[in-house]
């Protein structure tokens, strides 16, 4: 039953897939990427954002800050936190139904005048059933969530050494 009540209590990691999105860009560019999520680790990225843009700009540098600074890869790393939340959720049962009813009557019984009182807890059954299916399946759409994050970090920078080369 305590276990039950701590499967209610489950949060949502803040990191949400995004060290694996990290890894493939690491993997694949050779780059950084940065969640920018308030914290002072987000201040030394723009510090390291502005010496990049104090001289000229090289291929490399435009792929980095690209990465560290679109705000459109900034909302789809918030998907990753979105996508960990179904997971999440998947994996909790819903919540029971409690029933209370109490009855007075009006007349008495045997000389004495007694409350019917009834209580009830309903749970979904069938709930309990797709439990680990529907865990698979939520895991099963963040990692493709992981995957297309992955894969606009990569179009970004394609889209960028486009930009450079043609500028």
């Amino acid at each position: 039953m305590f276990a039950v009540l701590l499967a209610g209590c489950a949060t949502v990691p803040k990191e949400a897939g995004f060290t694996d999105v990290q890894n493939l860009i690491k993997q694949r560019l050779g780059r950084r990427a940065h969640w920018n999520q308030g914290t002072p680790e987000d201040a030394k990225v723009a510090e390291a954002i502005k010496s990049m843009l104090q001289d000229e700009i090289t291929l490399d540098e435009a792929v980095q800050i690209a990465l560290l600074n679109n705000r459109s890869l900034q909302a789809t790393y918030e998907e990753l936190g979105v996508a960990q939340a179904d997971v999440v959720q998947a994996g909790l049962l819903h919540n029971p139904v409690f029933f209370a009813s109490f009855r007075f009557p009006d007349k008495t019984v045997n000389g004495h005048r007694s409350t019917n009182t009834e209580f009830s807890v309903d749970q979904d059954f069938l709930d309990l059933l797709v439990l680990s299916l529907r865990k698979k399946v939520a895991t099963t759409q963040f990692e493709q969530e992981k995957l297309r994050v992955g894969n606009a970090v990569l179009n970004l920078a394609s889209e960028v050494r486009s930009a450079y080369y043609v500028l």
